[in-house]
């Protein structure tokens, strides 16, 4: 699981350099690769699907306050209209504010959606750094001791379908955790000689933080 997430975290930033277009197909790689040694054949009366290689659910799932995720049948056309939108916002998210609540509306919608049967969560936040590394803006990192604030968030504005309380979650993470990582570099540099663009503990800390939330 950390080998593979690590490599799909890896794959994401050499996409969004490319600037690979944002697409369905981008987002079942994203999730093969993230399941490649995970997942697992999913039997239900019905059907069965391979978790292990990005295939969109085909069965019910419920979500972890009990209700219902997306009808499996409805799941194509939304993913489609999602993906649609997100990619006439992103021509025109040129500013910071734009670019990061473009990408905490793409993460709160696919969760939403949960197209896949296993791995919903790590998809979605991987998808919403590369549509910031897309928009060369830093990515928003959750602390994993706010996992429960996470959900939370997630869970309320699902029921008062306000926006507003997922962006502000988010906003509150991504400002706390670049105010940790300035306060590491500057420990960091007045003790060494230290090279930004030489140094991997942006990288590590961001792949070890993702892993623990998973």
């Amino acid at each position: 699981m950390v080998r593979d997430h690590y490599q799909t975290l890896l794959y994401l930033q050499e996409q969004a350099i490319k600037k690979t277009p944002f697409s369905l197909s981008l987002i079942q790689e994203t999730n093969r690769k993230l399941m490649k040694n995970t997942g697992s054949k999913i039997n239900t009366a019905l059907v069965t699907v391979d978790t292990s290689n990005g295939e969109i659910r085909n069965f019910a799932v419920l979500s972890g306050s009990g209700g219902d995720y997306m009808n499996h049948q409805k799941i194509h056309r939304s993913l489609d209209a999602l993906i649609k939108e997100t990619n006439d916002l992103l021509k025109h998210a040129d500013n910071p504010l734009k670019a990061h609540n473009l990408a905490y509306d793409f993460h709160y919608n696919l969760v939403s959606i949960h197209p896949f049967g296993d791995g919903n969560g790590r998809v979605a936040r991987l998808m919403m750094n590369y549509l910031q590394w897309y928009r060369n803006e830093p990515a928003t990192i959750i602390n994993y001791i706010n996992k429960n604030e996470y959900i939370d968030a997630l869970m309320q504005t699902r029921e008062s379908q306000k926006m507003h309380i997922f962006r502000t979650f988010m906003q509150g993470q991504h400002i706390e955790y670049l105010e940790k990582e300035i306060e590491k570099f500057n420990r960091q540099a007045n003790s060494v000689n230290i090279n930004p663009k030489q140094s991997n503990d942006f990288g590590l800390s961001m792949f070890l933080i993702w892993y623990i939330i998973a």
